[in-house]
């Protein structure tokens, strides 16, 4: 799948290229609107918290390092025991999924309140009243459908991403 970048001038060539994009076969959940607050976007597909903001992105660093993190704790406890206790090799698989979890969680909680930094180049633009369209479509259809979203609307700009 590749995702476009469409970004429209008003919300009736949006609906126009969702009803157009819908005709050939773009699921309406690989469909995704991002408008500014003062637009009403009723029968539009609205792009969620996965889309707006780096919340994916944030999760699997935060499994990353936090089992990274729970596994070296895991180690210490393993070379280092408190005194009268014995730590078993088990602790290792059980620190590290801990350490995971925990790291997953709290990097959730924090990408969760940050911007998507690959719509940066469209914000100025959704803040003036344009609407972006986040499409994700067949690699194999992806010159078809700029050529299409294109045709005949001046101001439609399409981008792919990287």
């Amino acid at each position: 799948m590749q995702r476009l970048f469409i970004l429209l001038p008003d919300t009736e060539t949006c609906s126009q290229v969702v009803v157009e994009l819908q005709g050939l076969g773009v699921a309406k959940r690989q469909l995704h609107v991002i408008a500014s607050l003062s637009k009403t976007v009723d029968n539009l597909p609205v792009a969620n918290v996965l889309q707006k903001t780096e919340l994916i992105h944030g999760v699997i660093k935060g499994l990353v390092i936090g089992g990274i993190a729970g596994l070296s704790g895991g180690l210490l406890l393993l070379n280092y025991p408190p005194a009268g206790l014995a730590v078993e090799n088990a602790v290792l698989p059980v620190a590290a999924a801990g350490g995971a979890l925990m790291g997953a969680v709290v990097s959730a909680l924090i990408s969760s309140r940050e911007h998507n930094r690959r719509l940066d180049p469209y914000q100025l633009s959704i803040e003036q009243g344009k609407l972006l369209l986040l499409a994700d479509v067949p690699r194999r259809d992806t010159e078809n459908i700029r050529n299409l979203v294109c045709r005949g609307r001046p101001g439609v700009q399409v981008d792919q991403a990287v």
